[in-house]
């Protein structure tokens, strides 16, 4: 197995800092030709469909704030995880009217689930109480809540790194269900 192959997909696509919650773009992106090339390495063993592989070079795009070629991919997939990064990326731009629609046409994922999982034990503690009852409800993710917290998120707040990580975490479930799936 070579090297590329032997690392996770977060760290085959690494960047110094975690994506803005806006459109960036960010020092550390790699350009898309290059950052590609390395995903379609990573991807050399893994058996997944071409749907999939395709989605997770949209996430790849997307991770690196490359909005546009991450558009042209998810922008005429019909399947919901598909739908599920075209939201993200209109949460990013920012677009939340346009968000909340594609967060509609995605459904009650089942990659929800982990979400509300991996975020709720984030956000575990009093001091991340408000947020939690927010965006975790009765153990369930509220994507539309998270839109509308990135939306009026400042990057001077304390808010701000936190819906960051909150983001990736978002991204890493998506990824796993993706790989799981094939």
């Amino acid at each position: 197995m070579s090297t590329a192959n032997a690392k996770t997909f977060f760290e085959t696509i690494e960047t110094p800092d975690l994506p803005d919650l806006g459109p960036g773009p960010r020092a550390g992106v790699l350009p898309p030709a290059e950052l590609l090339a390395k995903v379609d390495a990573w991807l050399a063993d893994k058996k997944l469909s071409a749907r999939t592989a395709n989605l997770v070079r949209a996430a790849a795009l997307l991770w690196h704030d490359h909005h546009d070629a991450a558009h042209a991919i998810v922008q005429d997939d019909p399947s919901a995880e598909a739908s599920f990064l075209h939201a993200i990326l209109h949460r990013r731009e920012p677009d939340p009217g346009n968000a909340a629609n594609w967060n509609r046409r995605v459904g009650r994922h089942p990659v929800y689930t982990t979400i509300a999982k991996r975020v709720g034990e984030f956000l575990d503690g009093d001091e991340f109480k408000r947020w939690r009852d927010i965006l975790v409800p009765d153990g369930r993710w509220e994507p539309d809540a998270f839109v509308d917290a990135c939306y009026v998120s400042n990057p001077r707040e304390y808010t701000y790194p936190l819906f960051q990580k909150i983001q990736s975490l978002e991204m890493e479930a998506l990824l796993d269900y993706l790989r799981r799936r094939g």
